[in-house]
Parts: C-alpha cells; sequence; structure tokens
C-alpha cells in the first residue's frame, strides 16, 4: 500500500496512515497463520505525543483492536487471545498489553480481557454458562421448597437473570449534627471562629451659620446663632464566623463480581389445591430466590392448575381391582405339569377301583359256577387256566388262595377219573 499510494506529492502525514495501513494488514495475515484462525482485522490508534513545550494537553497511548474469525468447530481460547496481545505489543511502537483487546467476532464478546479492577474477564460461552448455573441452584431452592407441600413432580419452576460480572467499590460519607438537649443548645466542638467590629464616633451639634462680619467689625463670627446644625451619626460593625464539627460516618463496599439483577421466577403446580393463598405462595418464593418482598409481586409467577395426566388418573375407581402381577415363565410350566400329574394319579385310581370292583364281579360269578358235589364244569376250568394265566403275567388273581386250592384239587379228581 505504501509504494502504490506514496508519490512526490505526498505529504509526511500521508505517509505515516499509509505505513500504519500496511501494518494493520500485516499483522493480521499474521494472526491467520495462526492455528484455526480464518479471518482477522486489525485497528491501531496511534498514541499522541506532546511537540510543545506549552502543550498542557496530556500524552495518550497507543491502543489497537483485533477481529478473529474462527473455522468452524475452533474456539478463541485465552491462550490463543494472549497470543495475539503479545504479537501486537510487540509489533507497534509504545504499545502495551493491556492495551490490546481481542474479540471473537461469532459471540462479539471479548476474550481474555481484563477489566479496570485487573480482573479477566470470561468469554460469553463463561458467563452463559455460569449463569445457567446460577439460575439451576436457585430453581433447585424454589422446587425443594413447594416439593415438601405438593409432592415430588408437582412442580415445575423456571428462573432467569442477568448476571453482573462487574465489581463495584462504593464510598459513602453520611454526616449527622450532634445530639443537642433542647433547640438553644449551642454546646459542641467548635472548628473555626473568626470575629471582626468597626466603631466610629460622633459629635454633639453646636453654633452653625454662614461665617461672616457685621459691619465696622474686625473680628468675624457666626452671625446665625440658630443652633439647628445636625450632628453625626456613630456607625459600628461587628461579625463572627463559627465552624462546628459535624459527626460523620464513612463506609466503604465492595460487590464482587457474579450477582444475579433483574431476577424473575415462574411457577407451575399441578394441583387444584388452593388451601394456601397465593399471597403467601409469592412471599415463599421470594425468600426462597432472594428476591426483596416489594419487587416480589412484579417478579414472581405462581400458577396452580390440574395437568391432563392429573386428571385422568382422578377419573379412575379407587375401588378399581388392581391388576394381577403376571408370574414368570417357569413357575407357570411347573404349575402346569404338576396339575397334569394330579389329574393322572386320580385317572389312574379310579380306574384301579373299576377293574377291582369288575374282578370281585367275576370271582363271585366262578364261586357260583362250582356245584356242590365238587364236579368241576367246562367253564370252571376255563376261569381256572384264565386264573393261572393272570398269575403267569404278575396279574393278581381274581380268587384267593382257600378258592384256588378247592378248584385245583377238583381239577386233579377229574383227571384220575379220565385216566380210569
Amino acid at each position: 500500500m505504501y509504494r502504490n499510494n506514496a508519490g512526490i506529492m505526498s505529504t509526511e502525514k500521508d505517509k505515516e496512515k499509509y505505513t500504519l495501513y500496511e501494518l494493520q494488514d500485516r499483522l493480521g495475515a499474521q494472526i491467520g497463520l495462526f492455528e484455526g484462525v480464518r479471518d482477522a482485522k486489525v485497528t491501531i490508534a496511534e498514541g499522541g505525543t506532546q511537540k510543545y513545550a506549552l502543550d498542557d494537553t496530556q500524552q495518550t497511548d497507543a491502543s489497537a483492536s483485533v477481529v478473529v474469525t474462527m473455522d468452524p468447530g475452533q474456539d478463541l481460547t485465552d491462550t490463543k487471545a494472549a497470543a495475539i496481545k503479545n504479537l501486537i505489543a510487540r509489533a507497534v511502537k509504545g504499545m502495551n498489553f493491556t492495551n490490546v483487546s481481542v474479540f471473537d467476532a461469532a459471540t462479539m464478546m471479548e476474550v481474555g480481557g481484563e477489566d479496570e479492577a485487573g480482573n479477566t474477564a470470561g468469554t460469553g460461552k463463561d458467563v452463559a454458562e455460569l449463569t445457567s448455573q446460577v439460575e439451576k441452584s436457585i430453581a433447585g431452592n424454589v422446587r425443594r421448597v413447594l416439593e415438601l407441600m405438593y409432592g415430588q413432580g408437582k412442580v415445575a419452576v423456571s428462573v432467569k437473570g442477568t448476571l453482573n460480572m462487574q465489581k463495584l467499590i462504593q464510598e459513602t460519607v453520611q454526616y449527622t449534627t450532634p445530639d443537642k438537649v433542647d433547640q438553644n443548645d449551642k454546646t459542641g466542638l467548635l472548628e473555626k471562629e473568626e470575629t471582626a467590629g468597626e466603631n466610629t464616633g460622633s459629635t454633639s451639634s453646636g453654633n452653625g451659620g454662614a461665617a461672616g462680619a457685621d459691619a465696622n467689625a474686625d473680628t468675624p463670627r457666626y452671625t446665625g446663632q440658630t443652633g439647628t446644625q445636625a450632628g453625626s451619626d456613630t456607625y459600628s460593625n461587628n461579625s463572627a464566623i463559627r465552624e462546628w464539627l459535624y459527626n460523620s460516618t464513612k463506609e466503604q463496599r465492595q460487590i464482587d463480581p457474579g450477582v444475579l439483577e433483574n431476577t424473575t421466577v415462574g411457577v407451575t403446580i399441578d394441583t387444584d389445591d388452593t388451601s394456601i393463598a397465593d399471597a403467601d405462595l409469592v412471599s415463599l418464593v421470594a425468600n426462597s430466590a432472594g428476591i426483596t418482598q416489594e419487587d416480589a409481586p412484579s417478579k414472581i409467577t405462581v400458577i396452580r392448575a390440574l395437568s391432563a395426566a392429573s386428571k385422568n388418573t382422578d377419573a379412575v375407581p379407587v375401588t378399581a381391582p388392581a391388576q394381577k402381577a403376571k408370574l414368570p415363565l417357569p413357575l407357570l410350566i411347573a404349575i402346569g405339569a404338576g396339575g397334569l400329574l394330579l389329574v393322572l394319579l386320580i385317572a389312574l385310581l379310579i380306574l384301579s377301583r373299576q377293574h377291582l370292583k369288575a374282578s370281585e364281579e367275576e370271582r363271585q360269578a366262578l364261586l357260583e359256577q362250582i356245584p356242590d358235589g365238587g364236579a368241576i364244569t367246562e367253564d370252571s376250568q376255563n376261569a381256572i387256566a384264565a386264573d393261572n394265566k393272570t398269575k403267569n403275567d404278575g396279574n393278581i388273581s381274581l380268587l384267593t388262595e382257600e378258592e384256588q386250592s378247592a378248584l385245583q384239587g377238583q381239577d386233579d379228581e377229574l383227571k384220575k377219573m379220565k385216566k380210569f
């Protein structure tokens, strides 16, 4: 820029400006070499110098500002801001590190700056996070107090405010008059007193008139002896100045940064209980959130109403049977198997009794077929054979042992008769 604009017709002031513009562009290009920096714009304000001995204007220091645009996903940290400040402070003559301000183009907040008290100012992201933490803390206090009366999950609280990050020092001097016994009491500590006085005399009245002489008189005298001349007045002037000491109270107060100002609170309660007055609820919320009672009506809103879920829950009858708990699948299988086994045992018992009853009926029928003379019929032989077969198969015989012995003896006699 200097080579393109400086010429034979350029003044020294113009050449200085061209040099400054070229320095600003060069510093912006150097900052663009930093990791994560996409673009940087540098503005330098030169300091004023005292050129004349009688010039009473104060000398101003040089200052600079930098607006940095970061790449997507990159943040302008305090470390990077400090590096940019050091670069500019060492590149500009008479530049102090503390007179350089670095701004993030995305958040429009100063990064790594210091206030007048020397406290490092946080970034916009840090202030937002700290504000959110303070708001959550106040909301938790209000919710914890209200849930003791309305139950868990029935209270929703929202807190909004502005976090003041400035450090404030106040000094107050209060003057009061000393205590007096009454209005005529003049006692006190006299600091200063001045008095002044002036007095002049006066003369009495005497002969007067125009001086002259009678005819043929050698000695002049006053011819008019009327005595009407007035005497001179007396003048007197006195003054006094008294300064009394007053009672004074000097107070210094320091307010640290991080105070939440302009706090507003919104509360919603899921209930239709109106036993507690709205004014009492607002006062309770104000004390929990640190809001004065004078500002509470304008900064706190409390609404009590039943939600849709609570209305549906209240519509269900209280006497409705509770839903049975579902049993696990292995237990259901075991219960089914046990029931099936019990049914099988009952069925076997019934079949066994029916079988015994049928066997008893068959035995009675066989006994009725045996004649009194001891002869065995063919049907009896068949019954004995069937009974023997049943024995051989391992089943219970239909006849008792005595009946079987009698039938066996008759069978042996029948075989002997056939041989003869």
